[in-house]
C-alpha cells in the first residue's frame, strides 16, 4: 500500500528552500563600541549630576564692624557642599539703601580680597562688603551678594545671587536676613 501524500500546500512549503543565512558582516567592532560609548555616557551623566548637586554655597551675616551702619556688617560665604569650589569672586551690591532724602541704588563693590582660588568644603570666606555708604539715619537697606565660581571637573563658571535685606532693631543695630530667591 502506497504511503499517503501530504496535502499540496504542505508539499509546496517543504519544497521551498529555506532562506539563505545572512552573510556575516565585517563590522564586528560595532557592538563593543556601542557598549563602551553607552557606558561612558551613563558615567558622564552620573558624574555631572553629582558635581552639580553636591556643591552648595550659603551667605550669612556674622557680626558688625559698625552696628549703626548697615554696610558695616561682615558677611561670610560658606561652602556647605562636599566638593571644593574654584576661582571664587564675590561682589557686593547695594540694591537699595534709603537714608533720609538720599538713596543709593544699584552700586557694586569688588575688592581684591573678595576672591579666592579654592574654597574647600566646610570652609568660609569673608565677603568684603563693609563700606561706609550712608549715615545713621538709614531707614532701609537691601544688598545682593553675587558669587561667581567654578565647580570641580568643569571649565565654565556658575553665578549665584544671594539677596539680603536689613531691619533696624530697637537698639539701633542692623539685623540682616536672607530674602527668598
Amino acid at each position: 500500500m502506497p504511503k499517503p501524500k501530504a496535502p499540496k500546500d504542505i508539499r509546496d512549503r517543504r519544497a521551498q528552500r529555506s532562506p539563505a543565512l545572512l552573510p556575516t558582516t565585517k563590522t564586528w567592532w560595532k557592538v563593543p563600541l556601542e557598549i563602551i560609548l553607552g557606558s561612558c555616557t551613563v558615567f558622564s551623566l552620573l558624574v555631572g549630576i553629582g558635581v552639580v548637586f553636591l556643591s552648595k554655597l550659603s551667605v550669612e551675616a556674622s557680626g558688625s564692624l559698625r552696628s549703626s551702619d548697615p554696610m558695616g556688617t561682615v558677611f561670610h560665604v560658606s561652602n556647605d557642599g562636599v566638593l571644593p569650589l574654584y576661582d571664587l569672586v564675590v561682589t557686593c551690591g547695594a540694591k537699595d539703601i534709603e537714608s533720609g532724602s538720599r538713596n543709593v541704588k544699584n552700586i557694586g563693590f569688588l575688592r581684591p580680597q573678595s576672591s579666592a582660588a579654592i574654597l574647600s568644603p566646610g570652609h568660609k570666606m569673608d565677603a568684603a562688603c563693609a563700606h561706609t555708604v550712608v549715615s545713621t539715619s538709614t531707614s532701609k537697606a537691601e544688598l545682593t551678594i553675587v558669587v561667581n565660581y567654578r565647580r570641580p571637573l568643569t571649565w565654565w563658571s556658575t553665578t549665584d545671587e544671594f539677596p539680603l535685606e536689613a531691619e533696624r532693631s530697637a537698639d539701633g543695630a542692623w539685623i540682616w536676613s536672607n530674602v527668598a530667591r
